[in-house]
């Protein structure tokens, strides 16, 4: 029953995250990504076999987060903590980049949670 609840949740935090991109200029990708992740959490509720797409989702987001990342490292200003957390404006590219680079990890240990849990579930 936990599980059937987090999993709700946060297949609507990522269907909620998709409607707040649709005003970036790079919303496209940011759309796709988080819509396919919140379907697959709403598919679990289904008895379609989500284990593939959840580990191809979480591969995506693992290698897009890792170059994105390593443009943050690249980019040898401080990050702004109290701005990434707390501030809905953007004042630097360090806080989208952190911003993006934490939406991406929480879709790949998400995605990689799911496709862990289901294979249990088929077991």
């Amino acid at each position: 029953m936990i599980f059937k609840i987090s999993n709700l949740l946060m297949g609507l935090m990522f269907i909620m995250s998709a409607l707040l991109q649709l005003n970036d200029p790079d919303s496209i990708s940011w759309v796709v990504i988080y819509v396919c992740c919140g379907g697959c959490c709403l598919l679990v509720f289904t008895n379609v076999n989500v284990v593939y797409p959840c580990l191809l989702l979480a591969l995506v987001s693992l290698l897009w987060g890792t170059g994105l990342f390593s443009d943050l490292l690249l980019n040898p200003a401080p990050i702004d903590w109290r701005e990434v957390m707390t501030l809905s404006s953007m004042k630097s590219i360090q806080t989208e980049l952190t911003r993006e680079v934490g939406g991406l990890l929480i879709c790949f240990v998400w995605m990689l949670y799911l496709a862990w849990k289901y294979r249990i579930k088929l077991t």
